[in-house]
């Protein structure tokens, strides 16, 4: 049995099994549990948009997946924005801001 950890409760089910990579896509997934190929708590489950919580199990090709969550904690006031992430990118000409890949601004900061 795998064990998926969630960090935002609750999260739609087929968002899970793309992301656990157990389908290609989020449009695959929908069919499969549209046809009822995916169990939740040992129940066939048809909702594509089934919200999983903490403690719920999802069956899919022979497979079981356990669900925890760990939340994130955020910081009061703190929202990290692009200025945060890429600081350099203030010091650069607006005209540059625009197309954050220019080579001229972004070679200049490393």
């Amino acid at each position: 049995m795998r064990t998926v950890t969630l960090t935002q409760e609750p999260t739609e089910l087929y968002k899970i099994l793309k992301f656990e990579g157990l389908v290609t896509t989020g449009g695959e997934a929908k069919l499969l549990i549209g046809d009822g190929q995916v169990t939740v708590n040992g129940q066939v489950e048809t909702r594509k948009r089934r919200k999983i919580v903490a403690g719920d199990v999802i069956g899919f090709a022979g497979e079981e997946i356990q669900t925890e969550y760990l939340p994130v904690i955020q910081l009061p006031g703190f929202y990290p924005s692009r200025w945060a992430l890429f600081p350099w990118i203030r010091s650069c000409r607006p005209s540059v801001r625009a197309s954050i890949s220019s080579s001229s601004c972004a070679l200049a900061r490393i």
